[in-house]
């Protein structure tokens, strides 16, 4: 009996190890909003570091995912031309995981990767996740259509159909591959709508036809000679390569003096930077700039100085690696506020969404506080 209640016992705690180490395992091998968007990020950074352009670097690449995340600049085209900032985005699509509308495909997680890593994206802030269908499709929506929605990842097989500045939409069916649409149908992820109905997106490959550098796959530009209506399809050039035109150049470069130059973006402390004074070979100003991806701004000076850091005299920027941002009030440097905090702008938050308090009947007070965001209109800064 002694014996036998001792086997059971040595039993009953192998069970439990093993059950909580396999548990422990899968969890960290489950593929959830928060981890896609950490490996997406560093994907897109070692990416960005093979090219010729010099902005992301050996140096400077553990800045890279921190800037691209907390950036409070917004832009367009993040899926199907929304203006939305990264972080909003993110912690968008966080909720809407969190209440089941959204799920994520591992396998095509990594098709994800790997079309970006082989995109070489000399400029990361210009590379918009959600347009690369490999990366579109890796969000599977579960609302049916017709439900409300705030974007388009949550719906089931369809996109958030908005009207006029409303933030709430209905999920509406995308239109498939050879049906006929209007300019205000939407295509499934990588097709878009023609005069023959729903195509195959396609970018030109080099030495293939095209009508401008967004016909060309990523790297390339579109050389068209003379008054030509077509081109073709070229390899941006890299550093002191001979060109013309700055599109001849990869990302980051210009063309300065017919070479291939770096010496529009300045990579260290006390270069000059700015509205130089003089023209360069298309008799248009030259604005340098300093290399944000090493914590570079253009002082007043003009000249380039690292990101101040916390309670350091600012002008418009901090290092917003750290979660800080510039205190107008104060001109220093401060961290970032909790949701809940009132607030005047959207990089005053950690959520980086600075939104006014709605009444109960649905108006809007006077008064901003800090919150996770829940739409994609975007509050200019």
């Amino acid at each position: 009996m002694k014996k036998m209640f001792i086997l059971i016992t040595v039993f009953l705690l192998f069970v439990s190890c093993g059950g909580s180490s396999t548990n422990n395992g899968d969890d960290q091998n489950q593929l959830n909003v928060e981890n896609f968007f950490s490996r997406y990020l560093t994907t897109l950074c070692n990416a960005a570091s093979t090219c010729t352009s010099g902005l992301v670097n050996q140096s400077n690449l553990a800045n890279c995912p921190s800037l691209l995340k907390n950036s409070t600049t917004p832009f367009a085209g993040f899926n199907n031309g929304e203006m939305v900032i990264f972080e909003h985005k993110y912690q968008m699509l966080k909720s809407a995981e969190e209440m089941g509308w959204v799920k994520l495909d591992m396998a095509q997680a990594e098709t994800c990767f790997l079309t970006i890593s082989e995109m070489q994206p000399c400029d990361p802030f210009a590379f918009h996740l959600l347009d690369v269908a490999e990366c579109a499709a890796v969000f599977i929506g579960t609302k049916p259509l017709k439900q409300d929605c705030t974007q388009n990842e949550v719906c089931s097989n369809g996109w958030c159909k908005m009207s006029g500045s409303s933030c709430n939409g209905s999920c509406s069916e995308y239109k498939q591959a050879g049906q006929p649409c209007k300019s205000n149908d939407r295509c499934a992820p990588g097709y878009e709508c023609s005069s023959t109905g729903c195509v195959q997106k396609s970018l030109s490959g080099p030495n293939e036809p095209c009508i401008s550098n967004s016909s060309c796959k990523s790297t390339l530009f579109c050389y068209i000679e003379g008054e030509d209506a077509y081109g073709t399809c070229l390899n941006r050039k890299g550093l002191n390569s001979p060109c013309t035109i700055d599109d001849e150049c990869a990302l980051g470069l210009g063309c300065i003096g017919n070479v291939c130059s770096a010496s529009k973006v300045r990579h260290n402390a006390g270069e000059s930077c700015g509205l130089q004074p003089k023209l360069d070979e298309n008799e248009e100003d030259v604005v340098i700039e300093c290399n944000r991806f090493s914590k570079l701004e253009c002082n007043s000076s003009n000249y380039c100085a690292p990101l101040p850091t916390y309670n350091m005299e600012c002008d418009k920027e901090c290092d917003d690696t750290a979660n800080l941002f510039c205190n107008e009030t104060y001109h220093r440097c401060d961290w970032q506020l909790d949701a809940g905090s009132p607030c005047t702008s959207n990089k005053q938050c950690k959520t980086l969404y600075c939104a006014r308090v709605t009444n109960p009947d649905g108006t809007l007070t006077d008064v901003s506080v800090c919150r996770v965001p829940e739409c994609l209109t975007v509050v200019n800064e």
